[in-house]
């Protein structure tokens, strides 16, 4: 079997929404609905839209690509939010007041290793050769007609 393009980003577009879908109806379910309602709800419905694309990305239709991109860029948009809020919100402790560099530096680290995989992921479906490929399943499917090239048209006369 040759993993295409499509069809990576198709198997990896299921796992990773069935893996979001599924971990937050756990969060929400253990942790209650504590302020992480609105996020919560965000994050399951995006994780959803991914899941449910798989088979058409799979298939390797351009509209998939397309909406793929949109949830992508909405899941990154939250991350980017979500992320330093509950960085910044921890409690400090006693360490953290002796070393007043740590909070910051942990709210910088933190959000740059929750938003890398997003950027990847962004930067793979906007590459050219997984446009290509996947513009290449919409092309269309009838058959092509041989022409006759004008040597051959000018011999044929003759």
């Amino acid at each position: 079997m040759r993993l295409s393009w499509e069809r990576l980003i198709g198997i990896t577009s299921g796992t990773f929404g069935g893996g979001i879908a599924v971990a937050t109806v756990v969060q929400l379910c253990t942790v209650g609905l504590r302020g992480t309602l609105l996020s919560g709800v965000i994050f399951w419905v995006c994780g959803w839209v991914f899941l449910l694309l798989a088979v058409p990305l799979y298939a390797g239709r351009e509209w998939a690509r397309r909406l793929l991109l949109l949830t992508s860029y909405c899941m990154f948009i939250g991350l980017a939010i979500l992320v330093p809020l509950l960085v910044s919100h921890k409690p400090r402790s006693p360490s953290e007041l002796a070393h007043p560099y740590l909070r910051p530096l942990t709210l910088i680290c933190g959000t740059i290793s929750f938003l890398t995989p997003p950027v990847f992921i962004l930067a793979v479906l906007h590459h050219f050769d997984v446009r290509r490929a996947f513009r290449s399943r919409n092309a269309s499917n009838q058959a092509m007609q041989p022409t006759a090239s004008p040597r051959t048209a000018s011999l044929s006369d003759d």
